[in-house]
């Protein structure tokens, strides 16, 4: 009988504690979106450090409760690692050489060329001159210009960065075609992202107006993209270390 009250208490606790757990890593989502929020409008430098850790404590005390999602583990100090390098190239400006190379000018030539074939194929009449898209007369924006930083580069080097420190911490024992297989698909997946986080843009623009363009141009897009990185990466994960 005591062996029992003993038993139902422990359960008790350990479900109150999972129930903890959960709450806590709520919060520190929620500390690290409105750290974000306060970055899109401020610009301090200071913030997305602080708004990493939350978010990867928030999401470390979530994959704990759910064995499926165990392997992403693996993935959060690979994250918060290359986030913060991408942290430093924008904080010291470096990225702004890279947004000058040739293959910056290409990414932004094939983000507006997508976007217009897209919009067309939408049945919106969208043209460009150059950089500059622009849309039909009876549109709330009239037109939209793509600049290397729309051409997807910073999601490219986030995504470059962390796999660089995944292969740096797992990688000698892959098998180099199955890393040449992931990152391909990653840096495909990358591109189309961006691609879909432009359109959406250019379709909020076209029917609802400047303001809440702005505002899925500097929030809605890092959600969709955030969403593809975990999605990717649990699945590379799990085929990368498949054999481990």
């Amino acid at each position: 009988m005591i062996n029992q009250e003993i038993s139902i208490q422990l359960s008790d606790f350990a479900m109150n504690y999972s129930k903890l757990k959960i709450l806590m890593g709520s919060v520190l989502w929620s500390v690290a979106f409105i750290l974000y929020l306060l970055f899109e409008s401020t610009r301090l430098f200071f913030l997305p450090p602080l708004g990493l850790l939350s978010f990867g404590g928030g999401t470390f005390l979530f994959i704990q409760e759910s064995e499926k999602f165990q392997i992403l583990r693996k993935l959060i100090i690979p994250f918060i690692a290359g986030i913060f390098i991408f942290w430093i190239f924008l904080t010291t400006q470096l990225d702004i050489y890279i947004l000058q190379t040739p293959l910056a000018n290409i990414m932004t030539d094939l983000t507006v060329l997508v976007t217009v074939l897209a919009l067309n194929g939408l049945g919106i009449l969208a043209t460009h001159q150059g950089n500059l898209i622009i849309f039909p007369a009876a549109s709330k924006v009239s037109s939209v210009y793509i600049d290397a930083r729309c051409g997807g580069v910073h999601s490219f080097l986030i995504f470059v960065c962390c796999f660089i420190v995944i292969l740096l911490r797992e990688g000698y024992t892959v098998p180099r075609r199955k890393i040449a297989i992931s990152s391909l698909i990653g840096i495909a997946g990358t591109l189309v992202t961006n691609y879909i986080r432009v359109i959406i843009v250019c379709l909020v623009g076209i029917f609802y107006g400047t303001e809440l363009m702005f505002w899925t141009h500097n929030y809605a897009g890092f959600a969709l993209f955030l969403t593809w990185l975990t999605a990717f990466w649990y699945l590379a994960l799990s085929y990368l270390l498949q054999e481990k």
